[in-house]
């Protein structure tokens, strides 16, 4: 099993360590902390083997294509710690082989589309639009980032703060799905992108979706809810939040709806 990790949190959380009296940590101390914490990743989610992805963040096409809000536009302002750069080019420096530096996406979509390469889909007992098959994969996805559970696939996810670790657990086709549609419908205000409004994580407009296991059932409800409150605009917005939203699977891709929408069917909304 290979970890792949997402490097992108790290610099920040280490970068602005202190001791207790504000004196900062040396440049030693913050490198060996950062060795020793990809070293517990690998660890804590079983893997044997590992690589990195650390985000050229002024290349993702994300900010190109956001027009409703400004791409993670919430964030401008805000100072990195002192010893983030250190510790962003010490990885780079000191695991060239392992380490990748994502252009023109984010490194959550090389994670991604590196863990759907690896998936593999055999004869089995689950039934699964229909047909009976259960993936199977040589990767774990290894990240705080709650945006990667739409990947099918193993996830880890290490402690932060006051939230504790998430094991390894597996991911189904249908669970990222899901995943992927409700944050259509909430939104994700950490990399500030709107969803509609006054949907949140309790909404039954998101519980519909738990009953739902064909891509095109959660899409045309999620479809209905923008129409009855965009109208003309509906597809517009949603095909711009679902890109923004979207976790790659091949370099280059832009999601698309997965269904033609006719006009039978918009009648009915």
């Amino acid at each position: 099993m290979k970890a792949l990790i997402d490097l992108d949190p790290l610099p920040y959380a280490y970068g602005g360590l202190t001791y207790d009296d504000g004196a900062p940590l040396s440049d030693s101390m913050l490198r060996k902390m950062i060795d020793d914490k990809i070293a517990n990743i690998v660890d804590r989610s079983g893997a044997t083997d590992w690589v990195g992805y650390l985000t050229d963040s002024p290349s993702n096409f994300r900010i190109g294509i956001a027009t409703i809000l400004p791409y993670k536009g919430n964030r401008s302002g805000t100072t990195k710690p002192a010893r983030y750069q250190m510790l962003r080019d010490y990885l780079l420096d000191a695991y060239p082989d392992r380490v990748k530096l994502v252009y023109g996406m984010e490194a959550d979509d090389q994670l991604a589309i590196d863990q759907y390469s690896s998936l593999t889909s055999v004869i089995g007992s689950s039934e699964m639009y229909g047909k009976p098959y259960e993936l199977k994969c040589d990767t774990i996805i290894c990240t705080i980032d709650k945006d990667l559970e739409m990947v099918p696939g193993w996830h880890y996810k290490w402690g932060k703060g006051n939230t504790e670790e998430t094991p390894p657990f597996f991911v189904t086709e249908v669970e990222g799905l899901r995943f992927f549609y409700k944050q259509l419908l909430t939104g994700d205000m950490t990399d500030n992108i709107l969803g509609l409004y006054g949907v949140g994580k309790k909404s039954t407009l998101l519980s519909k979706l738990d009953s739902m296991d064909s891509e095109e059932a959660m899409f045309l409800h999620v479809y209905g809810e923008y129409k009855s409150r965009f109208g003309a605009y509906a597809d517009q917005f949603m095909l711009e939040n679902g890109r923004l939203l979207w976790m790659l699977r091949e370099e280059g891709e832009l999601w698309e709806f997965p269904t033609i929408i006719t006009e039978e069917e918009e009648e009915c909304f």
